[in-house]
């Protein structure tokens, strides 16, 4: 006898439902989706217990009619596709008809639906499959699909399931993504009788945005646009101090499908590297839109993952498309106060051990320094720090000069005359002076703690970190040195071998050009099954190490599609340049000359050519922070 069965109906059909509904969440994406594909306007979702024991998803849609109810929950029945061809061009969130039969085949099922040409509504049930009875009823038009009980016909699925807080949690963020795709339909969320949030189906993304993720992440959202190539960009992404922990506020939909994508996700993370701390991850909604021939949505039972034809161009448009925002962002934030921020090296107060902090204060004017001295009792001597002069020799003709008042910068009392690297007259400048700059006008009240800069502008008041701003605006230059650099090779006299795996043997036939552009010379090495490179030239700032260490980085992004040749080039060596930059920087908890601190606030106060201001250093930690003067005058009571 034959050891080969074929399945019955049911088994099959429990076998389909563990591809596509694994949790309620599931559920309630493949309704939600149905929803949209219908033309819905107004959609309202509601479960409770977790959507365990009830999942129920009203829509104004256009409706079934009496006929098409029986056959909605059959498997591959659909009112989407008709022929194999229309596969290759998508356009619709649903297509396999696989969601309804697979839902109805776990639980039990009831659907009230008219179109609204019809007077009278049809209520089908159905219990694990089967389909127990058809009936006329009044309804809304549109569709309402309540789902009980769900996996009590699988028991061995329902142990599976989590707490109920932890499955609402799933479901709450299919309703909040779906909710972002589609700013044009009204959607009511409520779990356990209690609305958790509604959007107004007005067509504005940030309003959505703060409905679902709240008012900080719509305040502080920047709108990000690109078309080019035949992809088009759009969505809100965050201001870089505005970061989580992870990835779950990275939201991405292609042609307004919610999917998962290794290769958009890493273009967003790669725009924002130098500009948040490492392991943590930016506020984005996106919206990839191209040609629906290009992008293979049917690589995935729940239709979360897709594949592109050409996942550079993908790369290269979101990439481009994140960094231009960021690039033109003009605000810096709000002073609020809250947890310490991630550490940056070299950001430490530097200090002797036993020494009390009692911090700095810059004044102008004798009658200001006369004031203060009255809070001071007569016999407290100043505690001075041991300085630590990072020069080779003085600032000629600094030595005995007084303090410098450089255009609008007041006195610093006692400071000294310690010029950071890369300022004039350093004596070591690392960086090329970018040459004079025209900040707006601005006092430099004083200095906390000999490490923040208290900064006058007309309408506020600016907190500068000096560390931070100094090694921003050092690591900056050295960016724009190496971009203007030749990109000269170094010839090796003895090759160095790298194997190569079959994959990205494709991926070196693909991008070799672009490789060698770096300063790299290879050529491909056969030895039976093997496959190797030998690399004859490398660029001539790396060492064969880094050189080895860069090219496997570059086939390794290009092969699994998160990164390019440029990107993964400028980050490499970016990451090189950090700790020179933290190293050259001045030290928070040191004293300077008036003279560099105002050298350091021209430089960070000039707008750049797209009007954005340096907001992080290299390491993600914010430079500045404002307070404007109506919040001060606010809290005054000056204002209302």
């Amino acid at each position: 006898m034959g050891k080969i069965n074929v399945l019955g109906f049911d088994v099959a059909n429990l076998i389909a439902a563990g591809e596509v509904v694994d949790r309620p969440a599931s559920v309630v994406k493949e309704l939600l989706e149905n929803s949209i594909d219908a033309g819905a306007s107004a959609v309202t979702v509601e479960i409770q217990n977790g959507g365990v024991t009830l999942i129920r998803v009203t829509d104004d849609g256009c409706g079934m009619e009496p006929d098409d109810l029986p056959v909605a929950i059959l498997r591959h029945a659909t009112s989407k596709i008709r022929s194999a061809a229309d596969l290759s061009a998508i356009g619709t969130l649903g297509f396999r008809g696989e969601a309804l039969a697979a839902i109805a085949s776990v639980s039990r099922i009831r659907i009230f639906s008219r179109p609204a040409a019809n007077e009278m509504g049809t209520l089908l049930e159905c219990e694990a499959g089967r389909v127990t009875s058809v009936s006329e009823v009044g309804c809304a038009a549109g569709t309402t699909v309540v789902v009980e009980d769900l996996f009590y016909s699988v028991p061995a699925r329902r142990k599976f399931l989590k707490r109920d807080a932890t499955e609402a949690a799933a479901v709450s963020a299919v309703v909040e993504r779906i909710a972002l795709s589609r700013p044009d339909i009204g959607i009511k969320y409520l779990i356990d009788g209690q609305v958790r949030f509604i959007t107004t189906g007005g067509g504005d993304l940030k309003e959505t945005v703060y409905s679902v993720f709240g008012r900080e992440c719509a305040n502080r959202a920047i709108s990000v646009f690109r078309a080019d190539g035949g992809v088009t960009v759009s969505g809100f992404t965050s201001e870089p101090d505005l970061y989580k922990s992870n990835r779950n506020m990275e939201v991405v939909f292609v042609n307004g499908r919610l999917v998962k994508s290794r290769t958009i996700m890493a273009a967003i993370e790669q725009a924002y590297r130098s500009r948040i701390p490492s392991e943590k991850y930016p506020v984005s909604v996106l919206n990839v839109e191209v040609n629906p021939e290009a992008v293979d949505v049917n690589v995935h039972p729940a239709k979360l993952e897709v594949k592109f034809s050409d996942e550079k161009v993908i790369f290269d448009s979101v990439y481009y498309a994140v960094l231009s925002a960021l690039q033109s962002e003009v605000a810096r934030p709000e002073l609020r106060f809250r947890g310490a921020d991630v550490p940056c090296e070299g950001a430490e107060e530097a200090k002797p051990d036993g020494a009390k902090d009692k911090g700095s204060f810059w004044i102008d004017g004798d009658e200001a320094r006369r004031l203060l001295s009255a809070f001071v009792p007569a016999d407290t001597k100043k505690t001075r720090w041991e300085q630590v002069r990072i020069t080779d020799r003085p600032a000629p003709g600094k030595e005995d000069a007084p303090p410098a008042r450089g255009g609008e910068g007041t006195v610093a009392a006692g400071a000294e005359n310690v010029p950071p690297a890369g300022t004039p007259d350093d004596g070591r400048s690392v960086i090329s002076d970018p040459g004079p700059v025209d900040p707006p006008e601005y006092v430099i009240l004083g200095e906390a703690y000999n490490c923040y800069v208290i900064v006058q502008f007309e309408d506020r008041i600016t907190f500068v970190d000096k560390h931070a701003a100094h090694e921003r605006i050092i690591f900056d230059e050295m960016c724009r040195n190496a971009r203007r650099a030749e990109k000269n090779a170094q010839l090796l006299l003895s090759p160095i071998r790298v194997d190569v795996p079959g994959y990205e043997g494709e991926t070196l036939a693909d991008y070799g050009g672009e490789i060698r552009s770096l300063g790299f010379e290879f050529s491909s090495v056969e030895d039976g099954t093997r496959r190797s490179v030998s690399i004859t030239a490398i660029p001539e700032q790396l060492d064969r190490d880094e050189a080895r260490e860069l090219f496997t980085t570059l086939l390794s992004k290009l092969s699994d599609s998160t990164g390019s040749v440029s990107s993964a080039s400028a980050a490499y060596f970016e990451s090189r340049l950090f700790q020179s930059a933290c190293k050259a920087a001045v030290k928070g908890g040191r004293k300077y000359g008036i003279e560099h601190i105002k050298w350091i606030c021209d430089r960070l106060f000039v707008k750049n050519g797209e009007g954005s201001v340096i907001r992080t250093c290299p390491h993600g930690r914010p430079v500045a922070f404002e307070i404007k003067r109506s919040s001060i005058d606010r809290q005054f009571g000056r204002l209302e």
